[in-house]
């Protein structure tokens, strides 16, 4: 049995983009940095999140926020300039929200994809 899971937790690198789609869709990065004797490495990870969590995502989530999502990945290859790109990101299945910028919770909790119905079922 194969799994398609990851947990990642880091800092938000901009507020989230509300994309064009027929569903809302928010996308954003999150960077975390390992630190060791001798260096420092970030990983920078591209996140979507789809629906109502876009939704809590565009309205809570900003600059500096510390986050931790729950996905799956998803490989995107296209061409730039002739170039092939191979590009990473994670569907976002789950988001909380672990320390907000300014201090200030919402009056709501986190959504997870979970919890929503399938408007297609």
């Amino acid at each position: 049995m194969n799994t398609n899971l990851i947990i990642f937790a880091g800092f938000v690198g901009a507020d989230p983009v509300m994309g064009k789609a027929s569903i809302p869709v928010a996308k954003f990065s999150i960077a975390s940095t390992f630190k060791s004797k001798d260096k420092e490495e970030t990983t920078w990870l591209k996140v979507a999140c789809f629906q109502k969590t876009a939704e809590f995502a565009q309205k809570y989530v900003k600059k500096g926020a510390r986050v931790q999502v729950i996905g799956k990945i998803k490989n995107d290859d296209y061409e730039s300039n002739g170039n092939k790109i191979k590009s990473v990101e994670v569907s976002v299945d789950n988001l909380q929200i672990i320390d907000w910028p300014d201090k200030q919770e919402p009056a709501s909790t986190p959504v997870s994809v979970d919890e929503i119905k399938n408007p297609f079922a």
